[in-house]
């Protein structure tokens, strides 16, 4: 449709310019026809500057500013993507430096508690080490105790078979020595 009224325009235009130069070429027309066409075409720039040119104008205007405002949008747009861009790298940081620190922590937590564990496990073991030494040494003591009283025993059967047998000097040596032979075997 558009070419349609482009073609019919470029037709008219045409027809004009072909009768504007009959025009001129007639030499008896050609300084009113002149005169005309200027006539008439300050009297068109007038009408157009009085009646359109403010429409025009404004119109004009109003996509500049609306150019304006939207390249001014954009440039806000990209700052305020770059101040976020920004934010986020410093933010980021600063999680991988808060996630560092808590790591570093929990290590240090975790190496204090093993080596509470280790002291405490130390602290058992010569604990347990302390109660067996005790038990050893109530038991040699037990031991050494019936030693003795198995020596007392001994000594006093020995005195009560030599008492009652009139032993010499002979006798009195074997006997020791069958004793302790039978008390070595037991």
């Amino acid at each position: 449709m558009k070419y349609i009224l482009i073609l019919g325009v470029g037709e008219k235009i045409r027809e004009v310019i072909l009768q504007g130069l009959e025009i001129l070429l007639d030499s008896e027309n050609a300084i009113t026809s002149i005169i005309i066409q200027l006539v008439a075409t300050l009297i068109l720039f007038l009408a157009v500057k009085f009646l359109l040119w403010n429409k025009i104008t404004a119109v004009i205007e109003e996509k500049e500013n609306r150019e304006k405002k939207a390249f001014e949008d954009l440039e806000n747009a990209k700052n305020e993507a770059a101040k976020l861009k920004k934010q986020i790298e410093i933010d980021t940081t600063n999680a991988k430096q808060e996630g560092q620190l808590i790591i570093e922590r929990a290590k240090q937590k975790s190496y204090l508690e093993a080596e509470e564990i280790v002291k405490k496990a130390q602290i058992d073991a010569n604990m347990k080490l302390e109660d067996a030494k005790a038990q050893i040494e109530k038991e040699v003591a037990q031991a050494n105790e019936t030693i003795k009283k198995e020596i007392i025993e001994v000594a006093y059967l020995l005195a009560e078979k030599i008492i009652n047998q009139e032993i010499d000097q002979e006798k009195h040596e074997e006997l020791i020595e069958s004793f302790l032979k039978n008390e070595g075997n037991k």
